[in-house]
C-alpha cells in the first residue's frame, strides 16, 4: 500500500512534502527537518529574487530621470547593457543606484539606441 501525502504549507502535497505511512502516522522527524530546510531554501531564492527585482525596479526609475526617458524603454537599456556585458543584470542595476555617474555600458547601450539624456552633459562637464 502507498503512503498517503497530506497537503503541504501551501495546501498541496509534491515531492518535498513529508507524508504519512500506510498506518496513517506522522511524518518521521527526518522528515521534517527535510522539509523544513527545503522551505527554508525556498526562502532564501524568493527573498534574493525579491531583492533583484527591487534593485532593477530602483535603477529603472534612475534611468528613467537621468536619460528623461519612460520606464521601459530604461529597462530596455539596462537589459541590453547587461547582456553585451555579459552580467547579471541585478549587479549593473545596483551600479546604476549606488553611483551618480551612469556607468558605461548604459551610455553605450543607450547610444546604441540613438537616445540622449542628461548623462551627455553630466559627464562631459570638466
Amino acid at each position: 500500500m502507498s503512503a498517503v501525502r497530506r497537503p503541504g504549507p501551501n495546501g498541496v502535497s509534491g515531492p518535498g512534502t513529508p507524508s504519512a505511512g500506510a498506518d496513517g502516522a506522522a511524518p518521521s522527524t527526518s522528515a521534517l527537518v527535510a522539509l523544513v530546510q527545503l522551505l527554508a531554501e525556498r526562502n532564501r531564492q524568493l527573498e534574493q529574487a525579491l531583492h533583484s527585482r527591487i534593485m532593477i525596479e530602483q535603477a529603472k526609475g534612475v534611468l528613467a530621470e537621468r536619460l528623461m526617458l519612460e520606464p521601459n524603454q530604461a529597462f530596455e537599456i539596462l537589459r541590453r547593457a547587461a547582456r553585451s556585458q555579459r552580467r547579471r543584470i541585478h549587479l549593473l542595476a545596483n551600479e546604476v543606484v549606488v553611483t551618480r555617474e551612469t556607468p558605461p555600458a548604459i551610455r553605450a547601450a543607450a547610444s546604441a539606441l540613438r537616445v540622449n539624456g542628461d548623462w551627455t552633459r553630466a559627464n562631459e562637464v570638466q
